[in-house]
């Protein structure tokens, strides 16, 4: 949505001061579950019109509190388990393609199983 106008700094301050003081009211009158109520609220009705937030505070991204030095050493042989991973991805997208009944759910869990008990 474009529109035609064109806020000073000064007005583009005042106006976040005013969005700011409307939260803080929210929070201090209503509690902070209504606070983020009021942010969910605000962020889901930007999404339906389209409008991207990932850079959005409310959607950061997950920070490991560990830091790599301090993370013990993979207990799995990860390529063992790269391998045994794609062949039940394999068989299962075989299986589906082939039938979509009943029995390829009993025969993917099958062979799912099967792989397994072979590899590990």
């Amino acid at each position: 949505m474009t529109t035609n106008y064109e806020a000073t700094p000064e007005d583009i301050n005042a106006e976040n001061n005013e969005w700011l003081e409307a939260i803080d009211a929210i929070r201090r009158e209503q509690g902070d579950e209504r606070s983020r109520e009021m942010l969910r609220l605000m962020q889901d009705h930007l999404l339906k019109q389209g409008i991207s937030l990932a850079e959005a505070t409310l959607n950061k991204p997950y920070r490991n509190t560990i830091s790599p030095q301090e993370q013990p050493p993979y207990p799995g042989d990860i390529e063992l388990e790269q391998k045994i991973e794609n062949i039940i991805r394999w068989n299962a997208m075989a299986n589906s393609v082939k039938d979509r009944s009943i029995e390829t759910q009993f025969s993917l869990f099958f062979h799912a199983n099967f792989f397994l008990k072979i590899f590990l």
